[in-house]
């Protein structure tokens, strides 16, 4: 008996096709016949035997992206076991380019235009305890679970990947990005498991870092209020000067860094999207320069139990369209942002394409 289930994914004709093929089949009684006939409709359709669709692979002529933004056709490759970059196809402009391992999933970023970065991403969560915080200045840092790239061309770039601290917690992000109308626009979804009690813990959260002073000025809505700062790097009297720690974003909630010196090219914003936990908004203002979003009240250290979860679904916006020295940017490419984020909320799911993290 011969199975046709493997068939439900052609088209209506294709169907059509295949029902009629499978009454001839029942006329069929020798051997010979049967299998010359399996061959012919192999290689007359082979399109009938497709099980699943990479809906990341843009088909040329087919538009898989309802969309009024006009994206850019990107190129994700791995040139090694440590290194994943992803290229505007158009002019090989590199816009990402993330070590799994040594760099334990941060990400270097460029802008559309420029040639300087616009940051290091660090895009999943970190954390804070009294003792030790998860990077590798402080402690021994994350070390690497899992990492899928989904390599080749595409109008959405994509990869996910999973990191351990020590038998404490771990750390999981997809991370989606896209060029449009002289924007990147990074969309990212991390989650953090607590795999046993951890005490006196006084921070988790994601950042982009800059260099000292490559900035003038961040901004943040709370509520309907836009608050400014500038940033200047120069607090002697408090080497890890931080700052808005007091105000807690709601759904119209961001934070901008703009007002680019120092050869810098456009601003950026981290705007969160949907959250287990309150977010806080923070300028780190040092001997580097991070917007922030962080999840814990910086105030209160708390144990952490297991089975704690934290998730955080937001974006990062690297803007060099428009005028960026001041914040006026920031909701417009929010805006631009939301029929992609839908598309992308709609259609990337396990079984389709490359393997991503659940919602």
């Amino acid at each position: 008996m011969i199975d046709f289930s493997l068939l439900n994914n052609r088209s209506n004709n294709c169907e059509l096709d295949v029902i009629a093929f499978c009454i001839k089949l029942k006329y069929m009684q020798k051997t010979g016949i049967l299998i010359l006939a399996l061959l012919i409709l192999l290689l007359s359709d082979i399109d009938a035997l497709a099980v699943a669709v990479n809906y990341n692979v843009q088909t040329s002529g087919v538009s898989l992206i309802p969309t009024n933004n006009k994206l850019e056709e990107l190129i994700m490759i791995s040139s090694d076991v440590d290194l994943c970059q992803v290229l505007m196809a158009e002019n090989q402009r590199l816009i990402l380019e993330v070590r799994p391992n040594a760099w334990q999933g941060n990400a270097r970023i460029f802008p559309y235009e420029g040639t300087q970065e616009a940051g290091t991403f660090w895009s999943h969560f970190l954390m804070a305890s009294e003792n030790w915080l998860t990077d590798k200045v402080e402690s021994e840092g994350l070390r690497l679970l899992s990492f899928k790239p989904c390599q080749g061309h595409s109008k959405i770039a994509h990869y996910s990947g999973e990191w351990a601290f020590r038998d404490l917690f771990i750390s999981k992000k997809t991370h989606w990005l896209w060029a449009s109308n002289g924007t990147i626009f990074h969309y990212v979804s991390t989650n953090l498991l607590v795999l046993s009690e951890i005490p006196d813990v006084s921070a988790i959260w994601v950042e982009l870092m800059n260099n000292r002073n490559v900035y003038n000025s961040v901004a943040t809505q709370v509520g309907h209020k836009i608050i400014e700062r500038a940033v200047h790097g120069d607090h002697l009297s408090d080497p890890h000067f931080h700052d808005l720690d007091e105000f807690v974003l709601d759904e119209n909630g961001w934070i901008t860094i703009y007002g680019a010196r120092a050869g810098q090219k456009g601003s950026s914003a981290l705007v969160p999207i949907k959250s287990s936990h309150p977010v806080r908004p923070r300028l780190y203002d040092s001997h580097v320069d991070n917007i922030e979003l962080h999840m814990l009240d910086p105030k209160a250290k708390r144990t952490l139990n297991k089975n704690d979860i934290f998730q955080l679904d937001y974006l990062l916006l690297v803007n060099t369209e428009t005028e960026t020295e001041t914040w006026d940017w920031v909701e417009p490419k929010i805006n631009q942002s939301t029929e992609v984020i839908s598309y992308i909320k709609n259609t990337y799911q396990p079984k389709r394409g490359c393997a991503l993290l659940s919602e």
